[in-house]
C-alpha cells in the first residue's frame, strides 16, 4: 500500500520540482530604471523605490495615512506560483521612525498576514499552501491603517516539500497527536505555517493572518487518515464568525466525493459536532468546510478515539528546499527521523527513482551542520546502481545529535559518471532544549538494570534523551549553611522495574552530621505541551511537576526517570566535606518485549517497473553475513532470547549505591532574604481544587502554601488576604438618601430621598442600631417635606433582638402637604425582647411591587426616652462634618496573620490593600469610593487622608512599614499617567512613608509619584532605573506571559535555567525585587467552571481571561504562566486534600536563584565592611571582581548561558571569597 502511494508521488514530483528560476522577479529590488522592475503600486498608493536597502542599495517603501480603511501596497507583476503547493516566503521589514498604528500587510492576494511593525530591520517568514486555482495570484507588501512609512527588502519565495514524522507506518504532521488512544488535530493558524498542514487536501478559500475566509462556493477539505487504526468515534470543533444569516457548513465523508452534513455554525462562536455512527469505524475521514455566503474559520479541531490505547505519537512537520536541476531522478523522503538528540528513531530514508532510459550510478550523501558552523558532520555516502525505471531505497540509520541547537540537514545525490549534482535537499531544523543531551554524568551502567546518572537541578531531562557518555563516580555538590541544594538522579532502565526504592543516608563530616531526614526525595513528572509557547518551546512531554515520593515506583524500560533530591543544610553546622550515599533497590519486572528487528540494509531496490519484475533484490552493499533478511531477523531474535534468558529473573532483587559529597561553606545564609518578592496566590482556587468545605480548612491549607513560599524565600503578594484590615469610617448615620444644603427645615442640611424606579423601593435606613429598653416609652419626631401635596410616605421602626435579628418592623404611614411639617409619635412599648432599633425613611408608601415613586426631605429627627432630654439619634440634623468622623481600624485578624507570616515566616514584602482606592488597569478603571463619596471630591480627600495617616502609623508601630507597599493600578499606558499621578500624590502627601508600587517601566512623567517601579524585563532601562535609585526609589521587575524567547521566561517549555538566570540578571542590573502575578492560575473563568475544573497536570497551557474577552474565548498566555505550583494530584479523583502544594522545577529554580543572589549580597556586605575598616586591604582587589557576573554567564537580557556548570563555578568563587573575608 505504501509503495503504491510512493509511486504516484514519484511520478508527480519531477514535473513540479525541476525549475530553479526565481518564482518572482527582482526580490532584491536592485533592478529597474524609474521604478523597481517587476513591481508596481496599487491604485493611489504612496510608495517609493528607496536607496535605503538592508543588504543592497535598494528597497521599497509604502506610506499610510492612518485613517480607517486606508490600504495600499506594492505588488509583483508576475509570479510562477502554482496551485495546491506549499511555499516559503521570507522578507525583511522595518518601520520608519514615528510609524504608528495599523499593521504591515504581507503575503499575496490569496494568503495575507498582518504584522506589527518595529523600527529596526527584521526578517520574517511565512509558509502557506496555495488554492486549487492560482490564476492571477501576485505577491504584495503594504500597509493597513498605518500612519507612517514601512520599508521592505530581500523578498524570496521558494517551493518547499513538507516532510512529516513517520512512526508505526503512520505519518503525523504538525498539529497532530495521538495520546492515550485519542487522535487530535488542532489547527494553529497564528503560526508561521498559517494554513498549511498535512491534513489539508485542497481549498479554494482565502486566508488572512489567523483565519480562513470562505466566500460563497468556496471550500476547505481536510483528511484525517490513520492507516491500520480504526477511528471509533469523534468530534469536530469549529470556531467561526458568521453574520447576516450566513452559515458555515460542516460535512464529512470517507472519500472526497460523497459528503454528509453533520452540522452548521449559524452564529459566531464555537460549535462541536459528533461524527455519525453510520460511517464509523473508519481509518480515513474527510471533512469539508464551506459557507452559504461568507464565513471566517478561526480554529479547527478534529478529535477521534482510536482502537489502540497504547499508541503515543506527536506529529511534526519539517520543510525541505529541493533542487532537481536535470530532471533525471525523482526522490521522496520516507522519513527524516525524529530529529532529536541521541540516535533513537533518528533515521533518514529516501526512495530514488531513475527517470532516464539508461542505468545510472549515483552517490547519495547525508550531512548535518550546526547553523553558523563552518563544518558539517558527514553521516556517510551510499553508492547505488539504479537500472532503467528502477526505484531504490537508501537509508542512513541511527544518525546521532547531541546538542539542542539549530541545524541544517543536507541530502545530496550526484551522478558518479559526470559528477553532476542531480538532487539536493536542504532542511533546516531545530532541536529543542527539551532534548538537549549535552549534560549529565553517568554513575553506573549495569547489565541487570540499565543506566543511572545524575545532573544539575537546572537541566530539564526529557523522557527519551540519550544517556550521557561522560562518567563520574561521585555526586559532588556545595552549599552554605541554612541553604537547600538540589540535584537530579536519573534511572534509565533496560527492563521493567518494580517496587523501586530510593533512600538517602545521613551525610557525615568527622563528628558532624546532616541527618537523612534533611534529604528530601521527590520524583519529576511530565506534562504534555501541545501548543508551544514560542520558538524556544516544542511539542512533547516537558518535566515540571515534582511529585512527593512516598511510595515505591514502577519504571518502564527505555524512559528516563529523574528523582529530585534536595539536601537542606542546617544552621550552625560545621563547615567541611560531608559524605553520604543514595541507595536504589527494587525487584526485577518482566523483560521488555522483543521488538521486531529493523531492516539492516542501507540500500535496496524496492520495485522494478516497466519489465514487470516485482521482487526485492540487494545491491553490493547489502550485509553479506546472512543470505536473506529473514535469516538475519531469526539470528537477531535468537540473540535477544539468549540475552533475555541470561538476565536476572522476574522478581529478583537488586540494589545500587552511589556516593554523595557535599561541600558546606563556612558561612550561613540569613533567614532574611535581601531581594524582595511579590508572587500572587489565589485562595479561592485552593478552596475549589482541594475541595475544602469551610474557612478553617482553607486557613490550614493556605498556611501550608505559605510555608512552601517561605521555604523558597518567596513572599506572597498579600499573605493576609483572608484577614484584611477592616476600616470603620463611622460615616453618615444613614445608608441611602442624599445630604443636601439647598432645602432644609432649619440649620445647614437635610436628607433628600428619591424613589424614581417603579420596580423597586428606595429609602434611607439608619446604619447603626440604637440600644433601647422594650418596657419603656419613647417619643419619636421628625420634620418632613414631600415634593407633592397629598403625597403618601412612610416611616418604619425596625426592632432587633440581642442577636441582631429583626423581630418586627413597625410601619407608620403619613400624607405630606408639600411643605415642611413636624410629625411626632409616642411609642408606648416595643415588642418583647427588643434590644435595639433603627429608623427607615421612605418618600413613598412602600409596597411589594415598589411601583410608587416620589421625593421627600427629612430633617431634625429626635428619639427620646420619656421624661429624658437626650436625643438618642446621633447627628439628628445631618450637620455633623466629615472632619469630625472617627476613623477606626480593626486590625485583630490582620495583626495575628502578620505576626505569623511577616514576622514568623520572614516574608519581606506585602501588599496592603487601601480602603476605597479602587483597582484599575489600562483596560478599565474602578473609581475609589468611601462612604458614597467618589475619588476627587473634597469629602473623599478628607476621609482618605485621615485613613492613610492612621494606616501608616499602625504599620510603623508594628515594624511592618518598610515591607508594606500599596499597589492599585496594574500596567498603565501613557493615557493613564495623570490619573495615576493624582492618586499617588494624594497617598504620598497623607502617608509619606507608605511605599507606592507601580507595574510600569521608569518614566520621567511619574518621577516622584512612584517608590517601587516594576517594569517587564524587556522594558527595563538601566540608566533611568539608576537615576531613580539614586533618588531613593526601588526598582523591581516582572515577567508574565511576556516576555517570550529570547528573554528569560517563566514558561514550562523553556530551558530549566531561565528562572535561576532571572535572578542572576537581577543582581547584574541592580534590581531590588521581583514580581509575578500568580502562582496557582489553574483555570480560566472564560473556559472553565467550578463543576469541571481543568487538570494542570494534563493541560499546562494558561488560557487568557479578563480584559473584556468573551466567554468561551480561547487565547494562549503560555505554558505555565501564572502557574508555579500544582494542587496535590489526588484531588483529581474527587478527594479532599489538606496537604500543601506540589512544587515545579521552575519554582525550585527561583529558590536556587534567590540563594545565588544571597551569595552575592553577602559578598558585597563583607566587602563594604572591609572597605570601612581598611580601604587599602589587598584582599579587596582579590575578591571584588566576583561581584561582577562574567559575560560568559550573562552578556545582556537576551544573551545568557544555558550551562549551569558555569554558574556553579562562579558561585564557588563567590563562596570562597566570602570565606576569605569572614576569616581574614
Amino acid at each position: 500500500m505504501r509503495i503504491l502511494r510512493i509511486l504516484v508521488t514519484l511520478v508527480l514530483v519531477p514535473a513540479i520540482a525541476w525549475a530553479q528560476n526565481p518564482l518572482i522577479e527582482n526580490g532584491s529590488f536592485e533592478l529597474g530604471t524609474e521604478s523597481p522592475q517587476g513591481w508596481e503600486l496599487s491604485n493611489g498608493a504612496l510608495g517609493k523605490w528607496e536607496l535605503l536597502g538592508k543588504t543592497g542599495e535598494r528597497c521599497i517603501s509604502i506610506r499610510g495615512n492612518g485613517k480607517p480603511g486606508d490600504l495600499s501596497f506594492w505588488r509583483s507583476s508576475t509570479s510562477l506560483i502554482l496551485p495546491n503547493r506549499v511555499y516559503h516566503l521570507s522578507f525583511s521589514m522595518k518601520g520608519a521612525a514615528g510609524v504608528d498604528g495599523g499593521t504591515a500587510m504581507v503575503g499575496s492576494n490569496l494568503v495575507t498576514r498582518d504584522l506589527v511593525v518595529g523600527t529596526g530591520w527584521e526578517r520574517h517568514e511565512l509558509i502557506f499552501t496555495t488554492p486549487i486555482n492560482t490564476l492571477g495570484v501576485f505577491l504584495r507588501f503594504g500597509q493597513y491603517e498605518t500612519k507612517g512609512k514601512i520599508f521592505f527588502d530581500d523578498v524570496s519565495i521558494v517551493d518547499i516539500t513538507p516532510i512529516h514524522r513517520t512512526r508505526h507506518d503512520l505519518d503525523l504532521g504538525e498539529g497532530e497527536l495521538i495520546h492515550s488512544g485519542i487522535y487530535t488535530f488542532q489547527s494553529d493558524y497564528t503560526s508561521m505555517t498559517s494554513n498549511t498542514s498535512r491534513n489539508l487536501v485542497q481549498h479554494n478559500a482565502y486566508f488572512n493572518t489567523d483565519r480562513w475566509l470562505l466566500p460563497k462556493d468556496s471550500e476547505i477539505v481536510y483528511q484525517h487518515d490513520l492507516p491500520g487504526y480504526q477511528q471509533i468515534k469523534g468530534t469536530i470543533n469549529i470556531q467561526a464568525n458568521v453574520h447576516n444569516g450566513n452559515k458555515c457548513i460542516v460535512e464529512i465523508g470517507v472519500d472526497a466525493r460523497n459528503w454528509t452534513v453533520v452540522g452548521e455554525v449559524k452564529q459566531s462562536g464555537t460549535e462541536a459536532f459528533s461524527l455519525p455512527d453510520d460511517i464509523l469505524p473508519a481509518e480515513n475521514i474527510y471533512v469539508r468546510l464551506r459557507s452559504t455566503n461568507k464565513a471566517e474559520v478561526l480554529t479547527y479541531q478534529y478529535q477521534s478515539e482510536i482502537d489502540d490505547a497504547t499508541l503515543d505519537l506527536i506529529g511534526e512537520t519539517h520543510y525541505a528546499e529541493v533542487s532537481i536541476p536535470f530532471n533525471s531522478v525523482a526522490v521522496e523522503f520516507e522519513t527524516i527521523g525524529d530529529l532529536k538528540t541521541g540516535n533513537k528513531h533518528n533515521e533518514v530514508s529516501l526512495l530514488i527513482a531513475n527517470l532516464q532510459d539508461f542505468a545510472v550510478e549515483l552517490e547519495a550523501s547525508l550531512t548535518i551542520q550546526k547553523k553558523g558552523s563552518e563544518t558539517a558532520t558527514d553521516f556517510g555516502t551510499k553508492v547505488i546502481y539504479i537500472g532503467f525505471s528502477e526505484t531504490w531505497r537508501v537509508r542512513w540509520p541511527n544518525y546521532e545529535l547531541i546538542e539542542a541547537t539549530d541545524y541544517i540537514m543536507t541530502v545530496q545525490i550526484k551522478d558518479i559518471f559526470n559528477g553532476d549534482t542531480v538532487y539536493r535537499a536542504m532542511l533546516p531544523f531545530s532541536v529543542s532544549s527539551l532534548y538537549d543531551a549535552n549534560f549529565g554524568r553517568l554513575l553506573g551502567q549495569t547489565k541487570t538494570v540499565g543506566a543511572i546518572w545524575w545532573t544539575n537541578s537546572a537541566n530539564k531531562v526529557s523522557r527519551d534523551r540519550a544517556v550521557p557518555k561522560k562518567e563520574e563516580s561521585l555526586i559532588s555538590l556545595s552549599a552554605a549553611k541554612n541553604e537547600s541544594e538540589s540535584f537530579q538522579l536519573i534511572i534509565t532502565p533496560d527492563r521493567f522495574l518494580n517496587q523501586l526504592h530510593v533512600r538517602s543516608s545521613s551525610l557525615i563530616s568527622n563528628a558532624n552530621e546532616i541527618p537523612a531526614a534533611n534529604v528530601e526525595l521527590a520524583i519529576v513528572n511530565y506534562v504534555l505541551v501541545q501548543n508551544p509557547t514560542d520558538k524556544s518551546g516544542s511539542k512533547g512531554y516537558w518535566p515540571d511537576p515534582i511529585l512527593p515520593y512516598n511510595q515505591p515506583a514502577q519504571l518502564n524500560p527505555g524512559q528516563n526517570y529523574p528523582f529530585w533530591i534536595t539536601i537542606r543544610v542546617p544552621k550552625g553546622i560545621a563547615a567541611g566535606k560531608y559524605r553520604g550515599s543514595i541507595s536504589i533497590s527494587g525487584t526485577m519486572g518482566p523483560p521488555p518485549p522483543i521488538k521486531a528487528v529493523e531492516e539492516q540494509v542501507e540500500t535496496q531496490q524496492v520495485i522494478q517497473t516497466v519489465r514487470g519484475v516485482q521482487k526485492d533484490s540487494n545491491c553490493a552493499n547489502f550485509s553479506e553475513e546472512m543470505e536473506s533478511d529473514l535469516e538475519l531477523e531469526q539470528f537477531i531474535a535468537a540473540s535477544n532470547l539468549d540475552k533475555q534468558n541470561s538476565s536476572p529473573k522476574e522478581g529478583a532483587l537488586w540494589s545500587e549505591t552511589f556516593e554523595i559529597e557535599l561541600q558546606v561553606w563556612d558561612f550561613e545564609l540569613s533567614d532574611e532574604t535581601h531581594i524582595q518578592s511579590a508572587f500572587g496566590i489565589d485562595p479561592d482556587n485552593i478552596r475549589k481544587y482541594h475541595h475544602l468545605e469551610n474557612q478553617d480548612e482553607l486557613e490550614k491549607v493556605l498556611e501550608k502554601y505559605y510555608q512552601n513560599f517561605a521555604a523558597h524565600r518567596i513572599s506572597p503578594i498579600n499573605p493576609m488576604a483572608l484577614h484584611p484590615i477592616q476600616t470603620d469610617f463611622e460615616g453618615h448615620w444613614w445608608k441611602g438618601g442624599e445630604i443636601i444644603n439647598t432645602d432644609k427645615a432649619e440649620g445647614l442640611f437635610s436628607m433628600r430621598i428619591e424613589d424614581n424606579q417603579k420596580d423597586q423601593d428606595f429609602f434611607a435606613i439608619g446604619k447603626k442600631l440604637i440600644s433601647v429598653d422594650s418596657a419603656k416609652t419613647y417619643e419619636f419626631g421628625f420634620f418632613v417635606k414631600t415634593a407633592e401635596k397629598e403625597q403618601p410616605y412612610e416611616v418604619d421602626i425596625l426592632c432587633y433582638d440581642k442577636n441582631g435579628k429583626i423581630l418586627r418592623e413597625i410601619s407608620f404611614g403619613y400624607v405630606g402637604r408639600g411643605i415642611w411639617q413636624k410629625e411626632e409619635i409616642r411609642i408606648g412599648s416595643l415588642p418583647q425582647g427588643t434590644k435595639s432599633i433603627t429608623i427607615k425613611l421612605s418618600p413613598v408608601q412602600l409596597t411589594s411591587s415598589g411601583v410608587e415613586t416620589g421625593i421627600a426631605w427629612f430633617d431634625r429627627l429626635s428619639l427620646y426616652e420619656a421624661s429624658h432630654s437626650m436625643n438618642l439619634i446621633p447627628d439628628p440634623n445631618f450637620e455633623r462634618l466629615i472632619a469630625d468622623w472617627n476613623i477606626t481600624l480593626d486590625t485583630a485578624g490582620f495583626e495575628s496573620a502578620a505576626r505569623n507570616y511577616i514576622d514568623g515566616l520572614r516574608f519581606n514584602a506585602f501588599q496592603i490593600l487601601l480602603e476605597g482606592s479602587g483597582n484599575s488597569n489600562s483596560y478599565e478603571r474602578t473609581v475609589g469610593v468611601i462612604e458614597g463619596y467618589e475619588s476627587g471630591s473634597s469629602e473623599y480627600k478628607t476621609l482618605f487622608s485621615g485613613y492613610l495617616t492612621k494606616l501608616e502609623n499602625y504599620l510603623k508601630q508594628n515594624g511592618w512599614l518598610d515591607k508594606a507597599y500599596v499597589f492599585w493600578f496594574d500596567e498603565p499606558e501613557q493615557k493613564d499617567y495623570g490619573f495615576i499621578q493624582t492618586k499617588m500624590d494624594q497617598i504620598g502627601s497623607s502617608a509619606p512613608k507608605l511605599t507606592r508600587m507601580l507595574t510600569h517601566d521608569v518614566v520621567p512623567e511619574l518621577a516622584g509619584s512612584v517608590d517601587i517601579w516594576c517594569p517587564l524585563t524587556p522594558n527595563f532601562d538601566q540608566v533611568l532605573a539608576q537615576e531613580r535609585k539614586v533618588a531613593g526609589d526601588k526598582v523591581w521587575w516582572s515577567i508574565r506571559n511576556a516576555p517570550k524567547s529570547p528573554y528569560a521566561g517563566l514558561f514550562i517549555d523553556h530551558h530549566g535555567i531561565e528562572m535561576r538566570m532571572w535572578l542572576w540578571q537581577a543582581w547584574k542590573y541592580g534590581l531590588d525585587g521581583i514580581y509575578i502575578w500568580n502562582t496557582n492560575y489553574w483555570m480560566s473563568p472564560l473556559l472553565h467552571s467550578d463543576n469541571e475544573l481543568p487538570n494542570p497536570y494534563l493541560d499546562p497551557m494558561s488560557y487568557q481571561s479578563g480584559y473584556g474577552l468573551p466567554i468561551d474565548y480561547v487565547g494562549y498566555w503560555g505554558n505555565g504562566d501564572g502557574r508555579f505550583l500544582y494542587p496535590p494530584i489526588e484531588v483529581f479523583d474527587g478527594s479532599k486534600s489538606i496537604e500543601g502544594p506540589v512544587n515545579s522545577i521552575r519554582w525550585e529554580m527561583l529558590r536556587e536563584g534567590i540563594e545565588d543572589y544571597e551569595y552575592f549580597w553577602i559578598l558585597r556586605d563583607q566587602i563594604e565592611k572591609l572597605k570601612a575598616e581598611d580601604p587599602e586591604n589587598q584582599l579587596l582587589r582579590e575578591v571584588e571582581g566576583y561581584l561582577m557576573i562574567p559575560t560568559s554567564i550573562v552578556s545582556n537580557m537576551t544573551d545568557f548561558t544555558d550551562n549551569p556548570e558555569l554558574l556553579s563555578t562562579h558561585r564557588a568563587d563567590v563562596a570562597q571569597s566570602i570565606e576569605k573575608l569572614i576569616h581574614r
